[in-house]
């Protein structure tokens, strides 16, 4: 017979299901579901980190808030960012990703992205982008006309752009160089327009043509007599030296001399000096140390001069301090040679 003080016998699990009662589930069964979903959130999470990363090493360290929204990073986590110090802004919606150091690309895109996604850059900024200027402390950036203002370090210009006054490059948009010339005729001095358009010709950023073009195009623009008078005179000059000694030939009425431009002499090759009359044979260089200074160049320049004499050329060098400290003697004896090769020179 059973025993009547022994404890009733444990009922099975499933008739605590049937009764409607939950049957606490194992402690390990709940770690591991646990683990899964704080490895699935951990996932995301690197992989929303990693989006942001390759998308900030590829804008120099520049992210947007909108861009950082499309990857998963909303207010809250870009909150959390900038308060430990993982997000620094640099303009209102606009920041910086692990550090506040960038380069002048990284502070032109925190500016477009700061004025929306119609900004191009513009002005000073866009010269400096294509290699033509130094980079300037505050960025000219042109949107459509609407109401977005300047900021610190931004300067707004609201402007509808033709498709052909901007370009793309290395991911940026700016305007193009024609464009870039117009807008600076009216705002900066004409020896700083010249020598950014003479860079702008070296770089092979624009043509003669494409300038003159430009420049007709832009009749009646604040700027354009400045540029025009460049449009007919410009040449690729590659230093204030060059500049100055075309500026002298110019003024004396010499004839223009083909400038910094390869040309193939017989016997010799291809070469590149900085001023070349053809028909008389004659070549002048100005010998800036910037350009022509070091042993090795000083070798090389004379013994291409030898063998240049030896072709039945001539070879005048003059230092930047003759070129513009003795303009007028140096321009007499350019004359002089060119008219003894033959050539006729007005007077």
């Amino acid at each position: 017979m059973p025993d009547p003080d022994a404890a009733p016998p444990a009922r099975p699990a499933t008739e605590s299901a049937a009764s409607g009662s939950t049957a606490p589930r194992p402690a390990a069964e709940i770690d591991v579901d646990h683990d899964m979903r704080g490895q699935r959130r951990s996932r995301q999470s690197d992989a929303a980190e990693i989006d942001v990363s390759t998308l900030a090493t590829g804008q120099d360290g520049v992210v947007s808030a909108e861009e950082l929204s499309a990857r998963g990073v909303g207010r809250g986590a870009r909150d959390h960012r900038l308060a430990s110090a993982r997000l620094f802004g640099i303009h209102r919606g606009v920041y910086l990703v692990g550090h506040e150091a960038t380069t002048f690309r990284g502070r032109v895109i925190a500016a477009l992205r700061a004025c929306g996604r119609d900004a191009t850059l513009g002005h000073l900024a866009a010269a400096a982008f294509l290699g033509a200027a130094a980079p300037p402390a505050t960025l000219d950036v042109i949107v459509p006309p609407g109401r977005r203002r300047s900021r610190a370090g931004i300067r707004v210009h609201h402007v509808a752009l033709e498709p052909a006054e901007r370009m793309v490059r290395d991911g940026v948009p700016l305007t193009s160089p024609v464009r870039t010339l117009l807008d600076l005729a009216a705002v900066v001095a004409p020896a700083r327009l010249e020598r950014i358009c003479a860079d702008m010709l070296v770089a092979k950023l624009l043509t003669p043509a494409e300038l003159a073009a430009g420049v007709e195009a832009g009749r009646g623009r604040r700027g354009i007599v400045a540029l025009r008078a460049l449009s007919g005179t410009a040449e690729p000059t590659r230093s204030e030296t060059e500049r100055a000694f075309l500026r002298a030939v110019r003024e004396a009425g010499l004839p223009r001399p083909i400038v910094n431009a390869p040309f193939l002499v017989d016997g010799l090759g291809r070469i590149e000096p900085d001023f070349l009359w053809p028909g008389p044979r004659v070549i002048v260089e100005t010998d800036a140390y910037g350009t022509h200074g070091g042993p090795s160049t000083f070798e090389r320049d004379r013994a291409r001069d030898v063998a240049l004499h030896a072709l039945g050329w001539i070879v005048l060098r003059f230092t930047r301090r003759q070129a513009y400290r003795q303009s007028r003697k140096v321009v007499t004896q350019v004359a002089q040679v060119l008219a003894l090769r033959g050539l006729s020179i007005s007077a």
